[in-house]
């Protein structure tokens, strides 16, 4: 999480809500959609929250190999 952080600059609300779904591997980029406050997932607050973010091809790869071996969905 912390090189999704530096890497996009997303919200801390924005990186908890993410999910495999909301990352395109092939535009290489993050699609944000949810956002986490209080506790409560939810839709993100505004239309710029609603931004595709240009995702680094170093980080894309390191996130498609955790994909495939880490146990969450």
């Amino acid at each position: 999480m912390a090189f999704l952080d530096a890497f996009t600059g997303l919200r801390i609300s924005e990186l908890l809500g993410l999910k495999w779904d909301d990352i395109d591997f092939e535009r290489s980029e993050i699609n944000v959609r949810h956002a986490v406050v209080y506790g409560v997932v939810g839709h993100c607050k505004s239309k710029a929250s609603k931004r595709p973010v240009a995702l680094d091809p170093v980080l894309a790869e390191t996130l498609r190999q955790w994909r495939f071996t880490t146990p969450y969905n």
